[in-house]
């Protein structure tokens, strides 16, 4: 019986029994298409799934490292040397917080996009500063920040590190700056935080008027914050 007599049977109520008969009937005409289309599928399939496995093993090496340097931090902190010696200049060929530092950046430049290696970024950023190297400590937060477009979280450590380089370079009319450049683009679950540290950079270039401005501010603004409160104690100190 050809096709279209059996389809003469399929006419009327049983339209769901028409429809799989004709769609049996065109993969029997259409074999070849429809094994390169499952052929294709599960190509598509392998490639995941050997994607993933690279992709996982070369995370897991990769997060070994920073173990590595971890460990190696860890141990240079707690070491005896460290703890005797920290504000002695560093014998010639010994470890420096700056020498760990700039393992952590080198992790962080070989993978400046994932958030494991932003992460190692900002590790690199607060040895340097520890270490009292400013310029590598701002240049390496500075990239941390750039990589950082997609992620608030990154991008908000990456700011609050760069304050607190900037704070103890002294150079507080960058830090000003950057606060007011960042508070355009701030979560507002941060901004009261970041008016404060504004202030704080005015009260020490002693510019009182504007810092009481923006204490001001932020007590209108965010009146039942913890920020609020510290505005508030700290106009009570400013003469």
């Amino acid at each position: 019986m050809s096709y279209k007599e059996t389809r003469k049977y399929l006419k009327g109520p049983d339209k769901f029994q028409k429809y799989v008969f004709s769609l049996v009937k065109r993969g029997v005409e259409h074999k070849h298409f429809i094994l390169f289309v499952f052929l294709a599928i599960f190509l598509c399939i392998c490639g995941g799934i050997t994607y993933n496995l690279i992709s996982s093993k070369v995370t897991s090496r990769y997060q070994e490292k920073i173990a590595a340097v971890d460990n190696e931090v860890t141990e240079f902190l707690s070491s005896s040397y460290f703890k005797d010696k920290k504000d002695e200049a560093s014998a010639e060929g010994t470890k420096t917080l700056s020498d760990l530092a700039k393992k952590y950046e080198d992790l962080f430049l070989s993978k400046p996009s994932t958030q494991e290696g932003k992460l190692v970024g900002l590790k690199a950023g607060k040895l340097y500063l520890d270490d009292k190297a400013y310029d590598k400590a701002l240049e390496v937060v500075d990239k941390v920040i750039s990589k950082s477009k997609k992620s608030v979280f990154h991008q908000v450590e990456g700011y609050f590190l760069m304050l607190s380089i900037l704070e103890a370079k002294g150079d507080y009319d960058l830090a000003i700056n950057k606060i007011e450049a960042f508070l355009s683009k701030a979560p507002e679950s941060i901004q009261a935080t970041m008016m404060y540290n504004q202030a704080r950079f005015y009260i020490k270039k002693q510019d009182t008027e504007k810092a009481k401005s923006i204490l001001t501010s932020i007590v209108t603004k965010y009146p039942n914050s913890k920020d609020s409160a510290k505005a508030l104690a700290l106009q009570s100190t400013i003469k």
